[in-house]
């Protein structure tokens, strides 16, 4: 697979765990709020460390 396509499929799989792990809390635990937070605050740490990783990417173009 061509290097361009690795990273954009690292990203994209990245974006897709952190909204299927939110979904996933809120369905199997409608009663425990909290039971989302994980998923949500793995979705802030992947767009942060996400801009940082295709920061990288480019630089090494």
């Amino acid at each position: 697979m061509p290097l361009d396509k690795s990273k954009t499929f690292s990203i994209e799989i990245a974006m897709q765990n952190s909204a299927l792990a939110t979904t996933l809390a809120t369905n199997a635990f409608p009663t425990l709020a909290m039971a989302s937070v994980p998923g949500a605050v793995y979705s802030i740490w992947q767009n942060l460390f996400g801009a940082v990783v295709a920061y990288v990417f480019k630089r090494l173009k």
